[in-house]
């Protein structure tokens, strides 16, 4: 039955077994894998925990307890479970292994590191210690080191879909997404049976918004799994992307009834309409969430997520408030309480919010930049700028730091130093295509034209499909009085973010130079439409003026 993918009818087999034999462990534990294959994740969960009690933390049901409390990334759960195992058998490489992933995802990197290595001295072939080593390599900013240790493996397999799909996702975090697209897709064909190859190549097309091709791919793992919610979870970023929104509706009320009151899988289905901005569809998952997990954290802050996003600041504040009391040690409930000062323009108030929120959890990224813009907003800006300094001294690696310091310059008209920062970062990651894209945006507003063609020529190059590659180069050439060839990009940047109001700004000029004035003017007014400021914003309104006089 489970090869067949009816689920519902293996797990009634497995009750009856079960019921049976009620003290056989392995029964138990594949009863409560097809559980969690239904998306019955709660109750799979408790199943094993209790299996896993009973056999005195045997490795039956152990490891397959670890593994999905890996992938729900309940990394401090992995971690206790995996511990216990490695301490009957301390010399496993196997469990070492395991303990390590968990230790990856609590943030003992180092420790993780140690645990792979001395892996591999126990077994010099154990690949997936290797394996892990070069996701670290790559998660650690390594890429050269994670690109060679995965090319050596591929050595040994070269047809192994997995390694090949660890080379793709090297590509992807250097940013240079064409060689990540081609990796993934040599993948798919070495192992077209492969949910987790075509769940990376279904995302990267999501990514360039490659919705075709993305979709019928999802539509061939629907054929085999008609129910598992992971697949149903493509399908909705698929349709989510295409902004679909009368058929992504009906397709998450569905996946709402197959989750059922697993409050993960709800809160998971809940981001998804809450980005869709399904805000009533939104708050009656996150009840049944709430209603399974009384005390479920992440259901209760995409609750106050999402009354700030309706305007309830007030009632935000209130679940924050709470969540800061019950979960005292947990940043969530100061991060909320940041979001809501924010909304309420108090910046000043964010900045201590989020002070406090960091000092929980000072490894994280998006808070650092949260309190970034607050300080900004505050008025702030050494100590904005200070903060991500201090913050890439200890992560040199990452993009979204340096980008977002030299924005900061940018904004400031510091564009020496914002420029002398891009430099230095493009020097060492040459293919990076979003570095280089606001490597040109950055020399456009320095007005240096020829030189930002230069670069925005190379992220074209890297990323063809992307709106913003494309406005970018587009707008380069209409300042280099180049119209007619800017005008194709501008184009083809609006029919991929026709929603984005700069873009329609820069198309709009362009049709302006040609002496298009009706085509010029509805662009106009569907950039001013938006209540959105955007560069440029002031220009628009004086050439709607214009135009429409």
């Amino acid at each position: 039955y489970t090869g067949a993918g009816n689920e519902a009818r293996a797990t009634a087999v497995l009750q009856r077994a079960v019921q049976l034999q009620p003290a056989n462990s392995r029964l138990a534990t594949e009863l409560a894998l097809s559980r969690a294959r239904r998306g019955q994740m709660e109750t799979a969960l408790s199943d094993l925990s209790t299996v896993f009690t009973r056999d005195n933390f045997g490795e039956v049901a152990g490891m397959p307890l670890a593994t999905l409390y890996l992938n729900r990334h309940q990394f401090k759960e992995a971690a206790a479970v995996s511990e216990k195992l490695l301490r009957a058998r301390p010399e496993d490489p196997t469990l070492r292994n395991l303990h390590g992933i968990a230790q990856v995802g609590v943030g003992n990197l180092a420790q993780a590191r140690g645990l792979f290595e001395k892996a591999l001295r126990n077994k010099p072939d154990f690949d997936p210690a290797s394996i892990n080593l070069g996701k670290l390599d790559r998660l650690e900013g390594k890429f050269a080191e994670a690109e060679k240790r995965f090319n050596a493996l591929r050595g040994k397999q070269p047809t192994d879909a997995q390694r090949m799909v660890e080379i793709a996702r090297v590509f992807a975090a250097k940013g240079d997404s064409k060689s990540a697209l081609k990796w993934a897709r040599e993948a798919r064909q070495a192992d077209p049976k492969s949910f987790d190859v075509a769940k990376f190549l279904i995302s990267r097309l999501i990514l360039e918004r490659n919705f075709d091709d993305a979709l019928n791919l999802v539509l061939a793992q629907l054929q085999e799994h008609p129910s598992n919610l992971f697949v149903l979870e493509l399908q909705a970023r698929v349709l989510a992307g295409q902004s679909k929104i009368d058929d992504l509706r009906p397709l998450l009320r569905k996946m709402v009834d197959i989750a059922s009151y697993d409050a993960d899988w709800l809160t998971r289905i809940a981001r998804i309409q809450h980005a869709a901005g399904l805000f009533e569809e939104t708050r009656y998952t996150l009840s049944k969430a709430v209603e399974s997990q009384p005390h479920d954290l992440p259901a209760r802050a995409l609750l106050a997520e999402g009354e700030l996003r309706i305007g309830h600041a007030d009632a935000a504040a209130d679940i924050a408030t709470t969540l800061s009391t019950e979960f005292a040690t947990d940043p969530i409930g100061h991060t909320l309480l940041g979001e809501v000062a924010m909304a309420r323009n108090q910046a000043s108030a964010a900045v201590i919010e989020y002070g406090t929120a960091l000092a929980m959890t000072a490894q994280n990224p998006a808070l650092v930049l949260k309190r970034h813009l607050a300080m900004r907003a505050a008025g702030d800006n050494p100590g904005a700028a200070t903060l991500l300094k201090e913050w890439l001294v200890a992560h040199p690696a990452e993009r979204w730091a340096q980008a977002t310091l030299v924005e900061h310059h940018s904004h400031s008209g510091n564009y020496a130093e914002a420029k002398r920062l891009f430099e230095t970062y493009l020097s060492a990651q040459p293919k990076d295509a979003a570095a280089l894209n606001n490597m040109a945006s950055l020399l456009i507003e320095m007005k240096d034209y020829p030189r930002a063609k230069e670069y925005a020529v190379r992220a074209y190059d890297l990323l063809p499909a992307d709106a913003g590659v494309n406005d970018t180069f587009g707008w380069v050439l209409i300042n280099l009085s180049q119209t007619e060839d800017g005008l194709r990009y501008l184009r083809e940047a609006r029919a991929r973010a026709a929603a984005v109001p700069e873009i329609r700004f820069h198309l709009a000029v362009a049709l302006h130079l040609q002496g298009r004035t009706k085509e010029a003017l509805a662009e106009l007014n569907e950039a001013l439409r938006s209540d959105r400021d955007f560069e440029g914003k002031d220009q628009a309104l004086a050439l709607q003026r214009e135009r429409q006089g």
